[in-house]
Parts: C-alpha cells; sequence; structure tokens
C-alpha cells in the first residue's frame, strides 16, 4: 500500500532577540546569539531529522517563520542551511510568509531564492502548487497571511477554490494557509470569534487543512455533519515564547493512505524547563527555601514574582539573587518582577468627642501612627468651635 508522508509545522519566530528577558548570551562566530535563538534551530533540525528518517515527501511551514521581517541575513542563512538538508533528500518545501515575516511589502527570505528552483515553495500570494507524488497529483491551495489592504478576499478565496477542487483531476487536495478560525483557542487560551474570521464550514472538502498563526497544537472541525472537515490541524509553535504559552508542544506527522481521511500523529517536542514561583519578600531572602520546595533543572527558564513594598523592592539584592541562582541550578533565563503591595495608610478612628489631648495620645499609640499632635489638637478644637457656634 502506497503511502505519503507530510509533516506539517511552523510558527518558530526566529529572532536574534528573545520575548523574554535573559540573562546570559553565547558567541558563534562574531555574532551575539540569543540562547532561545540556538533553542529553536536544534528544534528545527531534530524535524528535519524525522522528516529524513520517516522519507517524508513535503514538509510544510505554515507562516511566522521569523519573529520580524528585518531579521539580520545570518538568520536567513541559518534557516537556508537547515532547508537545503530536505532538498538534498528530494523533499519538497513549502513556506508561507506569516504576518511576523513582512511588513506589507518586504519579506526576510532573500537567502532562500536560490533554493526555489529546486523543491522549494516561499508563497507570499495565494496560489495552487500541483506536485506529482508516487504517480498521483497532490494539489496544495496555499493561502499566506493577507494584509489588510490585499486585494485578494479570504472568504471569496476559499469558496471559489472549494468549487474548483471538484474539477481537479487530484486524488488529495491540501489547504495550506496562515489566519484564525473562529472556534481556535488562540494567545492566552481564548476561544477565537471574529465576525471577519474564517468559519469550519468554510474549510469543508478538503483531505487535510494545515493551519499556523496559533500557538497551540489544536484540532478543529469535529462537527459531524461537515464532510471532510474532521482534520483541520493547528501544528502550534515547536517551542514557547513566553509563560503564558501552552507547556506541551508538537508538530504534526500526516500519513496519507489510499483510501480514508489521513492519519494524523503529533509528535511531542522536548523544550527547557519554565517555572513560574510567587515568593513573598521573606521567602525570597532565603535561598534556601526555593531549593526546599522547587526542583530546578539545568537550563530552566524560571519567572519569580517577589511580593513586596516599594521600600523592599529598592533594597531587595536582585543581582546578588541573579547570580546564586544561576550559580547552583545553571539557570538559562532568570525573570523577576515585582508584585507591589499598597501600602494602607494607618488612619484615626472617628471619635465623636475628644475631651482632652490624651485620648488622643493613647489612640496614636494603640495604632501606632506617627502624626502631629498639635495639628491635630488645633482641628479639632476648630470642629469643636464651630458646632458650638452652629448650636
Amino acid at each position: 500500500m502506497k503511502t505519503v508522508r507530510i509533516i506539517h509545522t511552523g510558527d518558530f519566530h526566529i529572532s536574534q532577540t528573545s520575548q523574554v528577558k535573559i540573562t546570559r548570551i553565547v558567541k558563534k562566530e562574531t555574532t551575539p546569539i540569543n540562547v532561545r535563538t540556538i533553542d529553536i534551530f536544534q528544534k528545527i533540525n531534530k524535524v528535519i531529522d524525522f522528516a529524513v528518517e520517516k522519507k517524508a515527501h513535503i514538509f510544510i511551514i505554515t507562516g511566522d517563520v521569523f519573529q520580524t521581517h528585518n531579521q539580520p541575513l545570518f538568520l536567513q542563512r541559518w534557516l537556508a542551511r537547515c532547508l537545503k538538508r530536505l532538498i538534498d533528500k528530494n523533499i519538497y518545501v513549502i513556506v508561507l510568509v506569516g504576518n511576523h515575516d513582512t511588513n506589507g511589502d518586504v519579506n526576510p527570505f532573500v537567502m532562500l531564492k536560490g533554493l526555489s528552483s529546486k523543491g522549494l515553495y516561499v508563497m507570499d500570494e495565494p496560489g495552487t502548487i500541483p506536485i506529482k507524488i508516487e504517480d498521483n497529483m497532490y494539489y496544495f491551495q496555499v493561502i499566506p497571511f493577507l494584509p489588510p489592504n490585499s486585494k485578494n478576499n479570504i472568504h471569496e478565496w476559499l469558496a471559489t477554490h472549494r468549487e474548483n477542487r471538484r474539477l481537479l483531476d487530484s486524488k488529495r487536495n491540501i489547504l495550506v494557509a496562515h489566519f484564525g478560525v473562529n472556534g481556535a483557542v488562540g494567545p492566552n487560551d481564548l476561544i477565537m470569534n471574529d465576525n471577519n474570521g474564517v468559519k469550519e464550514d468554510e474549510l469543508r472538502g478538503w483531505d487535510y487543512v494545515a493551519l499556523g498563526d496559533y500557538h497551540k497544537n489544536q484540532k478543529i472541525g469535529v462537527n459531524p455533519r461537515i464532510r471532510k472537515a474532521n482534520e483541520i490541524w493547528y501544528c502550534g509553535s515547536l517551542q514557547r515564547h513566553d509563560m503564558a504559552e501552552p507547556e506541551k508542544k508538537y508538530f504534526n506527522y500526516v500519513i496519507f493512505h489510499d483510501k480514508g481521511l489521513p492519519e494524523v500523529q503529533r509528535i511531542l517536542m522536548s523544550d527547557r524547563q519554565y517555572l513560574k514561583m510567587k515568593l513573598n519578600y521573606i521567602q525570597a531572602l532565603k535561598f534556601k527555601f526555593i531549593s526546599d520546595n522547587v526542583k530546578i533543572k539545568k537550563g530552566s527558564i524560571i519567572n519569580i514574582i517577589i511580593r513586596c513594598t516599594k521600600e523592599q523592592e529598592i533594597k531587595f539584592p536582585e543581582k546578588a539573587f541573579r547570580n546564586v541562582l544561576e550559580k547552583i541550578y545553571k539557570v538559562k533565563y532568570l525573570i523577576i518582577d515585582y508584585d507591589i503591595i499598597k501600602q494602607k495608610k494607618n488612619r484615626i478612628k472617628k471619635i465623636e468627642q475628644i475631651d482632652d489631648e490624651q485620648i488622643i495620645r493613647n489612640h496614636i499609640m494603640k495604632h501606632n501612627t506617627k502624626i502631629n499632635i498639635e495639628k491635630i489638637m488645633k482641628s479639632f478644637k476648630y470642629i469643636k468651635e464651630k458646632s458650638e457656634e452652629n448650636v
């Protein structure tokens, strides 16, 4: 039985700097490289190793390859070297331009142009890619990120190609796109619901829908009424880009058999340990408290939130705190935030009748409040005189 094997991944967000604060960088050649940048390239190479091992036919990257459109050339060169490994093994590569990859006019894929004639497709406009695999034609309908001023309309394009798909003499049709779908889990675990968003009904008819944009690996389209719409997938990102993202990351390994829907396997990616701790000021000063209560792995990413007053924040020995944790636990990233406690001013409770200064003094001593006695006496004297006048 002949099978066609496809790798679906994306949302690498390659960047010279990281979205999280760092305490250390690693030098490569003459350019300082962020540790998390090295992490993502290691993960990309692991996915490529998997594709080569499984003898995949197609390698799909569904957009947001880079964090911004103006990333340096050496990062583009690194990516080109990675993808060349796939081209050398006769694996076709489809790369979508995502919303992070472009400013509307420019995208950072200059170094990939040399591979475009050898089986690499960089798509910045909607289109169809016909590829012959195992004596069968596979049609990949592609929709990259479309800016608001684009001449192409996603809804019209989907409707047109859904009708044209029936006329294609093809065994399989795959939609590859970078946009949001209503009902998907987006940033901060919010269920997306946009009036202009793509609906599940619009994605019916394709054998597999490979989506990019949201960072959670998820399956959409479980409605049994919609024919062949139950294999709609966001591959998610390969590593966490902030503390709010899901802990587990995957890429999809899609296997097409002669008949029926494709088989989708989620392949788990290992990542650094992410920890988020909340400490009060006293606990933060006791480093042993952390080691006794939390198991920290080497190379972890830690976000510590210290609950303290504004005065304590100023006095906190942050530099020494970092040095100790880095030395003991080999921490790669240490993010320190402060949860400032708003101090409540101690106020004297209202006293209906004050006969002498001693009552005020006793009240102040009881509440441990520093207040000018003479000033208070003058205030009460003025109030008392006014009240007597009114009588």
